[in-house]
């Protein structure tokens, strides 16, 4: 720009304008006032060289638009609305707990509603959802705290993060230091909306109202000829293509008086945390503000995170159902559980379910007397093997529903992120071998139905890691490839001992609907359905552009941020400048189903 200078923030106030022009500063206060966003005037001084003082602050709101001063901004703010949350005790173990929720949830409705309207929008979910377990029973105040606590945490680093740089800028503070003065709000505010992309998906297809039918719908498979295996309980012997399509067959709809709301968790970044599931709460790593550019710190990969979030109570669910079946039924070896005929499609998976855990806990008991004196106590069994590996069952589940749903079931695409972004994390080579087995688990769920399918899924990992970027990017690629050469045959049994896994997924968890509306994007041209990235020249905007007085920043139109970062973060390196592009157009540049802006 002519006589001044133009910068970029992360920040809620994302335009920084240096001008000694007097005209631009009344252009941009009536694009504001026309618009209906904040901005604020500061006027420098030079006192001495590389000295400057500030002599006078003001800012604008949007609501009045009149000129106001520093000293008299507090005054002006516009009254937070009166959450409402079920009266408490005195003295009771959650009122302080609250009470500092209550503040966070203040505050952050506050500073966000003339400018990310969305943050403020989830308070107001959050007050229900907290308020409905609050007076939940069945529930000890220990574990409502522990959600309240993880949800504080989540708010206040969300608050510090995205919405210090509120006006007045001056006093306000972000923790993340490289941003302290203007905070990260436009990369919180592209968090949440991939968030929000993904819960969104999960909502419009009524997936759980559609797993819930499931479980209701009886159970109506008998015997075949054809058996997966012949050590399984009669009511198992499914051929996997059988297993595969029955949660398409019958037409299952969902009662309308199931459907619920699907909220978005709470997202912030976390440079401890990096990429992880609360109840409420989903954390992406503090190096992607800066390098969401990359393939190694990309945004995408908080779909794992979110599927966690899809599943997991699913899961604890279907635990749960088990024991009450085995105590209700007086089931005094776990051998006539399984043995029992189950009367719904819900207890045929928790069969399966619990089919997994048995397989992996009998491994604590190379005696197979010692095995049958623990099956004798079901409910002990049952209870231990979760404690072990129910964190591992878990896993798998995610990775399988990850891989079909957000990915396509697409093993290039999805090997390719998912490892790359691996690589990063100093962890993952002490246990290379157990993330080998996640992803060919996960590549396993499309070969199901094929009697050579745990050969094929091992094939799939290894033609992706033998090409680039993996094969000279990937820092432990050797010692991969010396693992699929040495243990193939301890993959090969992991995979069959996972094989109740992907049969419950199929059985109960797969939704075409939701794989299609997560894979595809009817602004991209031709539309797909692959998952798999197309072409970027198929955007509006065709490349990204900027640094030079004759270029512009490119605006491409997209639906699916999940695409999006697919196209976009590919960098080999990570580059804050490309970071902060990808930010702003997850933030503002999102398109709706009907072309409009979202």
């Amino acid at each position: 720009m002519e006589d001044g200078q133009l910068w970029l923030s992360l920040g809620v106030h994302n335009l920084i304008v240096l001008s000694h022009d007097q005209n631009i500063t009344a252009e941009i206060l009536d694009f504001c006032t026309t618009q209906g966003v904040d901005m604020e005037t500061w006027v420098v001084s030079e006192r001495s060289r590389n000295k400057y003082s500030i002599n006078d602050i003001r800012y604008f709101r949007p609501s009045t638009y009149t000129a106001t001063s520093n000293s008299n901004a507090a005054k002006t703010d516009t009254a937070a609305r009166a959450y409402s949350f079920p009266q408490l005790p005195t003295g009771d173990p959650l009122e302080f707990t609250i009470l500092e929720l209550y503040a966070l949830l203040v505050v952050i409705e506050t500073r966000s509603r003339n400018n990310f309207e969305a943050f403020s929008l989830d308070c107001l979910k959050i007050e229900q959802l907290i308020s409905e377990l609050i007076q939940r029973t069945g529930i000890s105040d220990h574990s409502k705290r522990d959600v309240m606590l993880g949800l504080n945490a989540g708010l206040s680093r969300l608050s510090s993060q995205a919405l210090s740089g509120t006006s007045p800028i001056s006093r306000t503070e972000c923790h993340f230091w490289p941003h302290s003065l203007l905070g990260i709000g436009v990369a919180n505010y592209a968090l949440r909306n991939v968030a929000d992309f993904i819960s969104g998906c999960v909502r419009d297809t009524k997936f759980n109202q559609r797993f819930q039918a499931l479980t209701r719908a009886p159970f109506e498979y008998g015997q075949t000829d054809n058996s997966v295996d012949n050590d399984w309980p009669t009511y198992f012997n499914i051929a996997p293509d059988i297993i595969a399509n029955a949660a398409s067959l019958g037409g299952v709809v969902p009662d309308e008086e199931d459907l619920e709301d699907v909220p978005n968790p709470i997202t912030y970044y976390s440079g401890r945390d990096g990429f992880r599931n609360g109840i409420l709460t989903t954390s992406a790593p503090l190096m992607s503000v800066s390098g969401c550019n990359s393939v190694q710190w990309n945004l995408g990969t908080i779909t794992h995170e979110l599927s966690h979030r899809i599943l997991s109570g699913k899961l604890e669910e279907m635990f749960q159902n088990v024991l009450h079946e085995i105590s209700d039924s007086n089931v005094t070896h776990l051998d006539h559980y399984f043995a029992s005929q189950p009367k719904t499609m819900g207890q045929f998976a928790e069969r399966l379910l619990a089919m997994s855990l048995m397989i992996k806990y009998a491994e604590e008991f190379p005696k197979s007397a010692e095995l049958n004196e623990a099956l004798g106590d079901p409910i002990s069994f049952m209870l231990s093997a979760k404690l072990c590996y129910s964190e591992e069952i878990e896993e798998i589940a995610v990775h399988i529903f990850d891989y079909y749903h957000f990915y396509g079931a697409q093993h290039g695409t999805y090997v390719d992120f998912i490892w790359q972004s691996w690589a990063v994390q100093p962890s993952i080579e002490q246990r290379l071998e157990h993330y080998i087995k996640r992803t060919i688990t996960a590549l396993a769920v499309v070969h199901f139905r094929l009697s050579d399918w745990q050969e094929r899924a091992i094939s799939d990992f290894e033609s992706i890691l033998d090409v680039e970027p993996l094969k000279t990017k990937l820092p432990f690629y050797d010692q991969a490839k010396e693992i699929l050469e040495t243990r193939r045959d301890v993959i090969v049994s992991y995979l069959e001992q996972m094989q109740h896994v992907i049969a419950l997924f199929h059985f109960i968890l797969k939704l075409e609907d939701l794989k299609k509306m997560a894979v595809d994007d009817p602004f991209k041209s031709p539309p797909h359905s692959s998952g798999a990235s197309v072409s970027k020249r198929n955007y509006t905007a065709t490349r990204l552009v900027f640094g030079d007085d004759t270029a512009r920043l490119s605006r491409p139109s997209f639906r699916n941020p999940l695409l999006f970062l697919r196209d976009f973060s590919t960098d080999a390196e990570p580059s804050a400048a490309k970071s902060a592009w990808l930010l702003h157009m997850l933030s503002f540049n999102a398109l709706n189903a009907d072309g409009t802006s979202a």
